[in-house]
């Protein structure tokens, strides 16, 4: 975060539910709203597979909700929503829900808005707004850290295939130097070339700052 100035504007990538990155950036407490994880200046942060706070309403009816809903449980609610799965009709709306308890909006269902990791999964579980700000990051991107990343969601590799521009410097961090050296297999099959190094161990990365360098370089 603090090499930020001199970078210029930073796009925050990632694959997890959780909200550790939520809860660290400069903006974090005041996220409210989907917008608010696009809008600051200086930091975008986009969750590909969704967020354990997130949630569409749910279009389909479901019988009695609002006169249930005191004394329907969580579980009984979930186990209604998934009965109904092949019938749901999701809006494209994403709601902020900070909650875990509020499972309704405006007298509709909400659904968790995650995705499970498929290799070959044709749709991200985010809003088109931050994709649209993802394509527009893109081009600008001259380095790129990829930290703790298989390389295995195609459609993520094939957006930056489409939409990378500048030369660029790229530093993997992974577990083990085989994990390494697959995914600079998997970054050049996808004609993702740039001067690499590669860092293993997330412990080290951090401890020794190991970033640092990297980021500030020409």
């Amino acid at each position: 975060m603090r090499h930020q100035r001199s970078l210029g504007q930073v796009c925050l990538v990632t694959f997890n539910y959780d909200t550790m990155l939520d809860s660290i950036l400069p903006f974090g407490a005041r996220i409210s709203t989907i917008n608010d994880y696009v809008s600051d200046d200086n930091f975008k942060l986009i969750k590909l597979h969704g967020s354990v706070n997130w949630a569409r309403l749910v279009e389909t009816h479901i019988n009695n909700l609002e006169k249930d809903a005191a004394t329907k449980s969580d579980a009984e609610l979930a186990n209604e929503l998934i009965e109904k799965i092949p019938e749901l009709e999701l809006s494209e709306t994403f709601h902020v829900v900070a909650d875990e308890h509020v499972r309704e909006l405006n007298g509709k269902a909400l659904y968790p808005a995650i995705a499970i990791p498929v290799q070959t999964k044709q749709h991200f579980e985010c809003p088109q707004a931050h994709l649209d700000v993802l394509k527009a990051c893109i081009p600008e991107v001259d380095k790129l850290i990829l930290i703790g990343w298989s390389g295995n969601e195609t459609r993520f590799l094939d957006l930056l295939k489409e939409n990378l521009r500048k030369s660029l410097k790229i530093m993997l961090v992974t577990g083990t130097e085989e994990g390494a050296e697959q995914l600079m297999a998997k970054l050049k099959a996808s004609q993702i070339a740039g001067e690499t190094t590669a860092r293993t161990g997330f412990s080290n990365f951090v401890v020794h700052r190991e970033a640092d360098p990297f980021l500030a370089s020409e």
